[in-house]
Protein backbone atom coordinates (compact mmCIF):
# COMPACT_ATOMS: atom_id res chain seq x y z
CA UNK A 1 0.00 0.00 0.00
CA UNK A 2 1.38 3.44 -0.95
CA UNK A 3 -0.03 6.12 1.32
CA UNK A 4 1.73 9.26 3.05
CA UNK A 5 -0.12 10.88 6.03
CA UNK A 6 1.02 14.65 7.19
CA UNK A 7 0.47 15.31 10.76
CA UNK A 8 2.60 18.45 10.64
CA UNK A 9 0.34 21.71 10.58
CA UNK A 10 0.30 24.13 7.89
CA UNK A 11 2.48 21.39 5.97
CA UNK A 12 0.95 21.10 2.48
CA UNK A 13 1.61 18.10 0.66
CA UNK A 14 1.16 16.49 -3.40
CA UNK A 15 0.42 13.15 -4.05
CA UNK A 16 2.16 11.19 -6.81
CA UNK A 17 1.18 12.20 -10.13
CA UNK A 18 -0.76 15.36 -8.83
CA UNK A 19 0.05 18.49 -10.18
CA UNK A 20 1.44 21.17 -8.36
CA UNK A 21 -0.94 23.86 -6.73
CA UNK A 22 -4.08 21.11 -6.47
CA UNK A 23 -5.41 19.39 -4.12
CA UNK A 24 -7.53 15.98 -3.63
CA UNK A 25 -8.89 16.86 -0.15
CA UNK A 26 -10.47 19.57 1.30
CA UNK A 27 -7.80 22.09 3.02
CA UNK A 28 -8.99 24.74 5.65
CA UNK A 29 -6.78 27.58 3.89
CA UNK A 30 -4.79 28.30 0.46
CA UNK A 31 -3.04 30.88 -1.10
CA UNK A 32 -1.72 30.48 -4.51
CA UNK A 33 0.39 33.29 -6.54
CA UNK A 34 -1.60 33.36 -9.49
CA UNK A 35 1.06 35.80 -11.74
CA UNK A 36 2.07 39.81 -12.26
CA UNK A 37 1.19 42.11 -14.88
CA UNK A 38 2.05 45.60 -15.86
CA UNK A 39 -0.52 48.16 -15.35
CA UNK A 40 -1.63 51.38 -14.50
CA UNK A 41 -5.03 51.67 -14.63
CA UNK A 42 -7.10 49.89 -11.78
CA UNK A 43 -10.47 50.02 -13.09
CA UNK A 44 -12.62 46.85 -12.36
CA UNK A 45 -10.43 45.96 -9.28
CA UNK A 46 -11.19 46.65 -5.51
CA UNK A 47 -14.16 45.53 -4.65
CA UNK A 48 -13.68 44.67 -1.14
CA UNK A 49 -10.60 46.80 -0.02
CA UNK A 50 -8.28 49.55 -1.58
CA UNK A 51 -5.46 51.80 0.08
CA UNK A 52 -3.60 54.10 -2.20
CA UNK A 53 -0.71 56.11 0.29
CA UNK A 54 -0.17 59.61 -0.55
CA UNK A 55 -2.34 59.82 -3.97
CA UNK A 56 -2.32 62.98 -6.23
CA UNK A 57 -0.48 64.88 -4.36
CA UNK A 58 0.98 68.18 -6.43
CA UNK A 59 4.45 68.32 -4.40
CA UNK A 60 7.03 65.73 -2.91
CA UNK A 61 6.11 65.25 0.91
CA UNK A 62 7.78 62.14 2.83
CA UNK A 63 7.57 60.27 6.22
CA UNK A 64 3.85 60.97 6.43
CA UNK A 65 1.13 59.28 8.52
CA UNK A 66 -0.59 55.96 6.77
CA UNK A 67 -3.94 57.70 7.63
CA UNK A 68 -2.87 61.39 6.13
CA UNK A 69 -5.44 62.89 4.35
CA UNK A 70 -4.10 62.31 0.93
CA UNK A 71 -4.20 58.53 1.63
CA UNK A 72 -7.38 56.68 0.14
CA UNK A 73 -8.86 54.08 2.53
CA UNK A 74 -11.80 51.97 1.41
CA UNK A 75 -12.78 48.72 3.40
CA UNK A 76 -16.23 47.87 2.57
CA UNK A 77 -15.60 44.12 3.11
CA UNK A 78 -12.73 44.70 5.95
CA UNK A 79 -12.10 45.71 9.28
CA UNK A 80 -10.69 50.03 9.54
CA UNK A 81 -7.19 49.83 9.55
CA UNK A 82 -5.61 50.72 12.78
CA UNK A 83 -2.52 53.46 11.69
CA UNK A 84 0.52 53.94 14.02
CA UNK A 85 -1.43 51.59 16.73
CA UNK A 86 0.83 50.34 19.59
CA UNK A 87 -0.77 47.26 20.34
CA UNK A 88 -2.32 43.93 18.60
CA UNK A 89 -4.64 44.11 15.70
CA UNK A 90 -2.42 46.97 14.44
CA UNK A 91 -2.39 47.35 10.69
CA UNK A 92 1.62 48.50 9.72
CA UNK A 93 3.91 47.54 11.22
CA UNK A 94 5.96 50.38 14.04
CA UNK A 95 9.67 48.21 14.05
CA UNK A 96 11.10 51.36 12.14
CA UNK A 97 9.91 53.65 15.06
CA UNK A 98 10.40 57.26 14.12
CA UNK A 99 7.67 60.30 14.03
CA UNK A 100 5.43 59.20 13.11
CA UNK A 101 6.05 55.27 14.42
CA UNK A 102 6.52 52.67 12.01
CA UNK A 103 5.54 52.57 8.61
CA UNK A 104 5.15 55.94 6.74
CA UNK A 105 4.14 57.05 3.19
CA UNK A 106 5.54 59.22 0.66
CA UNK A 107 3.77 60.84 -2.66
CA UNK A 108 3.58 63.73 -5.43
CA UNK A 109 7.60 63.02 -6.47
CA UNK A 110 7.39 64.05 -10.63
CA UNK A 111 9.23 61.01 -12.07
CA UNK A 112 6.96 58.67 -9.80
CA UNK A 113 4.02 56.93 -12.35
CA UNK A 114 0.28 57.99 -12.61
CA UNK A 115 -2.24 55.46 -11.44
CA UNK A 116 -5.76 55.50 -12.46
CA UNK A 117 -7.75 54.60 -9.93
CA UNK A 118 -11.27 52.27 -9.84
CA UNK A 119 -13.22 54.93 -9.39
CA UNK A 120 -11.95 56.81 -12.43
CA UNK A 121 -9.61 59.27 -10.27
CA UNK A 122 -6.37 59.65 -12.18
CA UNK A 123 -3.27 61.03 -10.14
CA UNK A 124 0.27 60.32 -9.34
CA UNK A 125 1.25 57.73 -7.04
CA UNK A 126 2.78 57.24 -3.65
CA UNK A 127 3.75 54.73 -1.73
CA UNK A 128 3.64 53.51 1.74
CA UNK A 129 7.35 52.55 3.18
CA UNK A 130 8.85 50.57 6.18
CA UNK A 131 12.75 51.13 6.43
CA UNK A 132 12.77 48.29 9.35
CA UNK A 133 12.92 45.84 5.60
CA UNK A 134 16.10 47.11 4.41
CA UNK A 135 18.59 44.29 4.28
CA UNK A 136 15.82 42.54 6.92
CA UNK A 137 12.31 40.44 6.14
CA UNK A 138 9.83 42.18 8.26
CA UNK A 139 5.43 41.72 8.33
CA UNK A 140 5.39 45.37 6.90
CA UNK A 141 1.65 45.00 6.85
CA UNK A 142 0.72 43.39 10.06
CA UNK A 143 -2.95 42.53 9.32
CA UNK A 144 -5.95 43.42 7.50
CA UNK A 145 -8.77 41.70 8.83
CA UNK A 146 -11.94 40.65 7.33
CA UNK A 147 -15.32 41.80 9.10
CA UNK A 148 -18.02 39.54 7.14
CA UNK A 149 -18.83 36.51 6.47
CA UNK A 150 -19.06 35.32 2.80
CA UNK A 151 -15.89 36.11 1.73
CA UNK A 152 -14.69 32.98 1.19
CA UNK A 153 -12.29 33.42 -1.77
CA UNK A 154 -10.52 36.58 -2.69
CA UNK A 155 -7.74 38.03 -4.86
CA UNK A 156 -4.90 40.22 -3.41
CA UNK A 157 -3.85 42.83 -5.56
CA UNK A 158 0.32 44.50 -4.99
CA UNK A 159 1.05 46.88 -6.92
CA UNK A 160 4.61 48.43 -6.79
CA UNK A 161 7.79 49.78 -9.08
CA UNK A 162 6.13 52.95 -9.28
CA UNK A 163 8.58 54.93 -7.15
CA UNK A 164 11.56 54.84 -9.60
CA UNK A 165 13.37 52.47 -7.36
CA UNK A 166 13.22 53.89 -4.49
CA UNK A 167 10.82 51.61 -2.77
CA UNK A 168 10.57 47.95 -4.78
CA UNK A 169 10.63 44.91 -2.41
CA UNK A 170 13.21 43.65 -4.29
CA UNK A 171 14.42 40.54 -2.29
CA UNK A 172 11.05 39.59 -0.56
CA UNK A 173 7.50 39.71 -1.56
CA UNK A 174 4.98 37.42 0.37
CA UNK A 175 1.39 37.34 0.82
CA UNK A 176 0.71 35.55 4.10
CA UNK A 177 -2.41 34.86 6.86
CA UNK A 178 -2.57 33.63 10.10
CA UNK A 179 -1.48 29.94 8.97
CA UNK A 180 0.10 30.01 5.24
CA UNK A 181 2.30 31.95 3.07
CA UNK A 182 3.96 32.59 -0.35
CA UNK A 183 6.76 33.98 -0.94
CA UNK A 184 8.12 35.00 -4.40
CA UNK A 185 11.63 35.34 -2.47
CA UNK A 186 13.96 34.38 -5.70
CA UNK A 187 11.19 33.89 -8.02
CA UNK A 188 11.91 35.73 -11.84
CA UNK A 189 8.96 37.76 -11.70
CA UNK A 190 10.62 39.66 -8.97
CA UNK A 191 11.70 42.14 -11.04
CA UNK A 192 11.90 46.06 -11.76
CA UNK A 193 12.35 47.85 -14.77
CA UNK A 194 10.95 51.27 -13.66
CA UNK A 195 7.15 50.65 -14.72
CA UNK A 196 4.50 49.78 -12.22
CA UNK A 197 3.21 45.92 -11.65
CA UNK A 198 0.29 44.47 -10.31
CA UNK A 199 1.32 40.85 -8.10
CA UNK A 200 -2.41 38.86 -7.88
CA UNK A 201 -2.56 36.21 -5.08
CA UNK A 202 -5.77 34.15 -4.75
CA UNK A 203 -6.86 33.51 -1.40
CA UNK A 204 -9.40 30.63 -0.84
CA UNK A 205 -10.75 28.85 2.34
CA UNK A 206 -11.10 32.57 3.91
CA UNK A 207 -13.67 33.66 6.92
CA UNK A 208 -14.77 36.20 8.76
CA UNK A 209 -11.79 37.53 11.11
CA UNK A 210 -9.19 36.05 9.15
CA UNK A 211 -6.09 38.42 8.15
CA UNK A 212 -3.96 39.56 5.69
CA UNK A 213 -0.50 39.58 6.23
CA UNK A 214 2.43 41.05 3.58
CA UNK A 215 6.33 40.40 4.22
CA UNK A 216 8.39 42.68 2.57
CA UNK A 217 12.42 42.83 2.11
CA UNK A 218 14.73 45.21 -0.07
CA UNK A 219 18.24 45.75 -0.50
CA UNK A 220 20.42 48.30 0.40
CA UNK A 221 22.97 47.70 -2.27
CA UNK A 222 20.01 48.55 -4.72
CA UNK A 223 19.48 52.01 -2.83
CA UNK A 224 15.89 51.02 -1.36
CA UNK A 225 14.82 53.50 1.17
CA UNK A 226 12.39 50.90 2.66
CA UNK A 227 10.25 48.45 0.98
CA UNK A 228 6.78 49.24 -0.17
CA UNK A 229 4.20 48.97 -2.45
CA UNK A 230 1.85 52.06 -4.59
CA UNK A 231 -1.48 50.33 -3.50
CA UNK A 232 -3.25 47.59 -2.25
CA UNK A 233 -6.21 46.07 -2.97
CA UNK A 234 -8.69 42.61 -2.14
CA UNK A 235 -10.56 42.57 -5.43
CA UNK A 236 -13.81 39.66 -6.30
CA UNK A 237 -12.44 36.62 -6.95
CA UNK A 238 -13.47 36.55 -11.14
CA UNK A 239 -10.71 39.23 -11.24
CA UNK A 240 -7.78 36.60 -10.67
CA UNK A 241 -6.13 35.92 -13.93
CA UNK A 242 -2.81 34.54 -14.77
CA UNK A 243 -0.29 36.87 -15.45
CA UNK A 244 3.44 36.00 -15.79
CA UNK A 245 3.37 33.49 -13.51
CA UNK A 246 1.12 30.19 -13.03
CA UNK A 247 -1.02 28.51 -10.37
CA UNK A 248 2.32 27.07 -8.71
CA UNK A 249 4.23 29.71 -10.79
CA UNK A 250 7.78 27.84 -10.06
CA UNK A 251 7.18 28.68 -6.36
CA UNK A 252 9.47 27.31 -3.69
CA UNK A 253 7.98 28.06 -0.02
CA UNK A 254 10.12 26.34 1.98
CA UNK A 255 12.03 28.81 2.63
CA UNK A 256 11.38 31.21 5.51
CA UNK A 257 12.81 33.92 7.92
CA UNK A 258 12.90 33.68 11.72
CA UNK A 259 13.17 36.45 14.19
CA UNK A 260 11.98 38.55 16.63
CA UNK A 261 8.94 40.91 16.81
CA UNK A 262 6.71 41.42 13.53
CA UNK A 263 9.79 38.83 11.67
CA UNK A 264 8.87 35.85 13.53
CA UNK A 265 6.64 32.87 12.12
CA UNK A 266 3.86 31.72 14.18
CA UNK A 267 2.92 28.23 15.11
CA UNK A 268 1.80 26.69 11.68
CA UNK A 269 3.44 28.67 9.38
CA UNK A 270 3.36 26.75 6.02
CA UNK A 271 6.68 25.60 4.61
CA UNK A 272 5.02 23.02 1.25
CA UNK A 273 5.94 23.23 -1.93
CA UNK A 274 3.26 23.17 -3.66
CA UNK A 275 0.49 26.39 -3.07
CA UNK A 276 0.84 26.85 0.66
CA UNK A 277 -2.33 24.93 2.93
CA UNK A 278 -3.56 25.42 5.99
CA UNK A 279 -3.76 22.65 8.20
CA UNK A 280 -6.15 20.08 8.64
CA UNK A 281 -8.26 20.15 11.85
CA UNK A 282 -7.37 17.64 14.21
CA UNK A 283 -10.92 15.27 13.74
CA UNK A 284 -9.56 15.15 10.13
CA UNK A 285 -6.31 13.57 10.70
CA UNK A 286 -7.33 11.44 13.18
CA UNK A 287 -10.11 9.85 11.01
CA UNK A 288 -7.47 9.69 8.31
CA UNK A 289 -5.29 7.48 10.58
CA UNK A 290 -7.80 5.52 11.58
CA UNK A 291 -8.44 4.71 8.41
CA UNK A 292 -4.98 4.02 7.12
CA UNK A 293 -4.80 1.48 9.99
CA UNK A 294 -8.05 -0.31 9.44
CA UNK A 295 -7.10 -1.06 5.60
CA UNK A 296 -3.49 -2.04 6.59
CA UNK A 297 -5.08 -4.86 9.05
CA UNK A 298 -7.33 -5.79 6.00
CA UNK A 299 -3.92 -6.01 3.42
CA UNK A 300 -2.37 -7.93 6.05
Amino acid sequence: MNARLVLLAGTAACAPGEPLGSSTHALAQSITYVGKQSITDFTGYGQHLQYWPLFGRGSPATARRTDDEDCIELTPDFANFKHHYLFDGRTFSNDALGDPIGTKTRGGYANWAIFTLPDGRTGRSGTFYDESNIDNANNTVNEMRINVGSLHELCLNLVTDNTAGEHDPDVRLEARSNDVDVSLAGHPDLSFDGHPDMYTFLYQGTKEDDVIKIRMQCSSASGCRGAGLGGMMVSHVSTCTTGNGGPDAGLDANAGDAGTGDNGLGAGDDRGGCDATGAESGSELLLLLLGLLHRRRRVT
